[in-house]
Formats: C-alpha cells, sequence, structure tokens
C-alpha cells in the first residue's frame, strides 16, 4: 500500500506564561490505486509555565477514521483522547 498524508500546526503565545497550539493531520492509504481508508485528526493544547522548569499541560486529539468504500462491512470510527500532565526540564 501507499500512504499519503500531511500535517500542519499552530502555535500561539498569549503570554509569557500560557502557550496554545492547534493542529490537523490528514492520512490516506491506497491499495492497487484504491482507497483503502483515510484518517483525520484535530487536536488542540494549552502549555502552561510554572517557572522556568516546571510546566502543566493538557490536550485534546480527535481521529475520525473512514474505512474503504470496498470494505462495506467497516464503519466509520472516532476516537478521542484527552491529556493533562507536568513536565519538569532537567
Amino acid at each position: 500500500g501507499k500512504d499519503l498524508g500531511f500535517s500542519i500546526g499552530l502555535s500561539v503565545p498569549v503570554n509569557s506564561q500560557i502557550n496554545v497550539a492547534f493542529s490537523w493531520a490528514k492520512e490516506t492509504n491506497t491499495i492497487a490505486g484504491q482507497t483503502d481508508g483515510i484518517a483525520n485528526s484535530l487536536g488542540a493544547q494549552v502549555i502552561y509555565s510554572i517557572n522556568p522548569a516546571l510546566a502543566a499541560y493538557g490536550g485534546v486529539v480527535s481521529t475520525e477514521v473512514t474505512p474503504s468504500s470496498i470494505d462495506t462491512t467497516a464503519l466509520k470510527s472516532t476516537v478521542s483522547k484527552t491529556a493533562i500532565g507536568l513536565r519538569y526540564n532537567f
């Protein structure tokens, strides 16, 4: 099969402590010249700098997968994930 995809993102500093980021990605898989499936993902993240070494973050991503039109038994699906945490730079 052949994969063809791209991603684009944007990161915006809101102020000296807050950074907001957005991203979009799309991938199409083809086999023998026919589309085998398409995946689209959208994401967003907020990073809050507590001090120069420590930051808190939270993010969400949603991925929609459209299966091949050849496979009539496969269903379109959407998966969403959420993450929060702390990041420490040594």
